[in-house]
């Protein structure tokens, strides 16, 4: 296992912590109720997407593949949202990029 942004396995930690009971462990979320992220643009994108939308939540803007709104996870540090995102860029990309908790807060900064 790879060392993220600082603790080895934090990412994998809080991914199965707060997104294994909607998006599952293999990210396929619910069919109709909660997007997949295994395949989403999202997470082939910018990190910065994903920061904010780990920072801020989402209300579904297409109700055809969720109804349910992505929460805020303000109470994550910079490091653990920066943790999240590698894990799930490792996980689900073929080149992932990784992040650091300084980009991470220029990110969420950027925003807000």
């Amino acid at each position: 296992m790879g060392l993220y942004c600082g603790i080895p396995d934090e990412g994998k930690t809080l991914f199965e912590t707060h997104c294994v009971n909607c998006h599952m462990a293999d990210g396929s979320g619910l069919r109709g109720i909660i997007p997949a992220i295994n395949q989403s643009p999202v997470i082939y994108g910018q990190f910065t997407e994903m920061a904010c939308l780990l920072y801020q939540g989402r209300q579904p803007a297409d109700t055809t593949q969720s109804f349910v709104a992505m929460p805020s996870f303000k109470s994550l540090s910079n490091a653990q949202i920066a943790n999240v995102i590698n894990y799930v860029k490792k996980r689900w990309t073929d080149n992932p990029q990784f992040v650091s908790e300084q980009q991470v807060a220029e990110a969420v900064k950027a925003c807000q």
